[in-house]
């Protein structure tokens, strides 16, 4: 096999994976129309490729909850109040949300470059640009 086959194999080889990987096959972005009566809404969401071999385990005040693969979005039904959420691996993230009854609110997790896996990063984005960015991910089981 020559150099350049072996590097095009190499590059199908990566890319089944990640695809494996990724929400390519769960239900596109569906917003929630109807929040729960004295609950909050998060959406949790991942985009782009970047440590799509990386899926971190989400939880909120402790309790975990879903692992967000690669161009997904998890809705989370919150209480009110001040909720902490957390992602870890070999560094720890966290991000408050302070939930009201009623409205919605998006975290976006990034995961950045680390020494041995990738570092995840919670952010808290605003309405308008979560409701953009969310659009293009699909439901994580």
């Amino acid at each position: 096999m020559t150099k350049i086959s072996r590097l095009i194999f190499a590059f199908f080889i990566f890319l089944n994976i990640t695809l494996m990987l990724s929400c390519a096959h769960g239900p596109s972005f569906v917003k929630e129309e109807k929040i729960p009566e004295q609950k909050g809404l998060v959406y949790l969401y991942r985009k782009g490729l970047s440590g799509a071999l990386l899926v971190p385990v989400i939880s909120c005040n402790g309790k975990t909850f879903v692992s967000l693969k690669s161009g997904c979005y998890y809705p989370y039904f919150a209480d009110p109040g001040k909720n902490f959420f957390s992602a870890q691996t070999e560094s720890y993230t966290q991000v408050s949300v302070d939930v009201e009854p009623g409205k919605t609110y998006y975290v976006r997790l990034r995961v950045g470059i680390g020494f041995f896996v990738g570092r995840p990063h919670l952010i808290l984005v605003d309405e308008e640009k979560g409701a953009k960015e969310i659009k293009g991910c699909k439901l994580q089981w």
